[in-house]
C-alpha cells in the first residue's frame, strides 16, 4: 500500500497519507426544522381549539359577537386541519410518524366539522349541545395529544 501511516505529534495516534474523500456532516438542526414547523402549526391549531371555549363562554354570557368569531373560527379550524393533514400526508411521507401526523390531522378536522354541525344545529334550535360541549372538551384533549405526539416526530426514514 502507498499509504505511510504516521503518528501525530502526539504520538497517539496513527495518521494516513492517503487522501479520504471528506464527508459532508449537516448540521444538527438541519433535519429539525421541518420537525419545528409542523410542532408550531399543531400548537397554534391546539391554541386555537382551546380558544373556541372561550368564545364559547363568551356566547352564554351573551356577547352577540362571539356567536360570529366561534362560529366562523370553528370552520377555518376544519380547514386548516385537513389542508395542514393533506399537506403533512404528501411532505412528511418519508419521515418517521409523518404519515401518522397526517392523518391524525385530517381525523381532527372530521372531529371539528362534527363540531361545528352539532354547533350550527344547537344555534338552529336543535338538542345537539348536550354532545357539542363535551365533544369540544375532547377535540382539546386530543388536539394537545396531536400536539405531543409532533413534538417527537422523527427525522427522515
Amino acid at each position: 500500500d502507498a499509504a505511510v501511516d504516521r503518528y501525530d505529534c502526539r504520538g497517539a495516534r496513527p495518521m494516513s497519507t492517503a487522501a479520504e474523500p471528506a464527508v459532508p456532516v449537516p448540521p444538527a438542526t438541519a433535519g429539525r426544522a421541518p420537525a419545528r414547523a409542523w410542532t408550531a402549526f399543531t400548537t397554534v391549531l391546539t391554541w386555537a381549539v382551546f380558544l373556541q371555549a372561550v368564545t364559547a363562554g363568551r356566547i352564554v354570557t351573551g356577547d352577540d359577537w362571539a356567536r360570529d368569531v366561534h362560529r366562523t373560527a370553528a370552520g377555518l379550524l376544519f380547514i386548516a386541519a385537513v389542508v395542514g393533514g393533506l399537506v403533512a400526508l404528501v411532505r412528511l411521507r418519508d419521515r418517521a410518524g409523518g404519515r401518522r401526523l397526517g392523518l391524525m390531522l385530517v381525523a381532527m378536522g372530521v372531529g371539528l366539522f362534527v363540531q361545528h354541525g352539532l354547533g350550527t344545529a344547537a344555534a338552529d334550535g336543535e338538542d345537539t349541545l348536550w354532545i357539542h360541549i363535551p365533544l369540544g372538551v375532547a377535540l382539546v384533549a386530543l388536539m394537545m395529544r396531536l400536539d405531543m405526539f409532533t413534538r417527537r416526530l422523527g427525522g427522515p426514514a
